[in-house]
């Protein structure tokens, strides 16, 4: 059997084909896209334990993944990452735990939502906010009118604060990526929450 160096179509900044080109051994073919994220078994198996590649035709569609461990907020911006419990996962879209991405594999129209709790450890005030972001090939940007916020005083009174956005619906394209970021102002918060996402056509 004769081996084979797989090819591919090279882009400029525009997206536009420019040339085809061979693989080398540090590229990789994304998840999404059919491959396996990784360069080499090594990174293969390691990249198992992180990813949830989402199969069970019974949930299509559906995902619900949770994060149970707190992640601290700082004044600026930042990815909600490191979730660890998947309960609900199906076929059209997939979730990375590690940096809390969610792919979508098949276009149509969705219900996603999130919802974080901030936990005010400090005797002061404390704002939490969160916002969806969206890439559709050009980059992440905000999603419009997905960002929530809240507020807590105390740290043994009112100590908590949720920052929610429920059934925001959107038709999505193949190949498009969403992830969550938070933020506070003046206090610091531990923050735990859940993603959801259901494809309804």
């Amino acid at each position: 059997m004769t081996s084979r160096t797989p090819i591919y179509v090279s882009v400029d900044g525009l997206g536009k084909p420019t040339e085809l080109a061979e693989f080398e051994s540090t590229d990789s073919v994304p998840v999404i896209n059919g491959g396996t994220g990784v360069s080499s078994l090594v990174d293969f198996q390691l990249e198992l334990s992180s990813l949830v590649a989402l199969r069970d035709v019974s949930q299509n569609g559906q995902l619900m993944v949770r994060k149970s461990t707190t992640q601290t907020t700082t004044t600026s911006w930042a990815d909600v990452a490191n979730f660890d419990t998947v309960d609900v996962s199906g076929g059209d879209v997939e979730f990375t735990l590690s940096t809390g991405v969610v792919g979508i594999a098949t276009t149509g129209l969705y219900r996603i939502g999130y919802n974080f709790l901030g936990e005010n450890t400090a005797n002061a005030r404390a704002g939490l906010e969160a916002k969806f972001l969206i890439d559709t090939g050009g980059g992440y940007a905000d999603l419009p009118q997905s960002i929530s916020g809240s507020y807590s005083r105390l740290d043994t009174a009112q100590d908590f604060g949720t920052c929610s956005c429920e059934s925001y619906l959107i038709n999505l394209d193949r190949f498009t990526t969403l992830k969550c970021q938070i933020q506070h102002t003046t206090q610091a918060l531990t923050v735990t929450g859940y993603i959801s996402l259901e494809r309804l056509n």
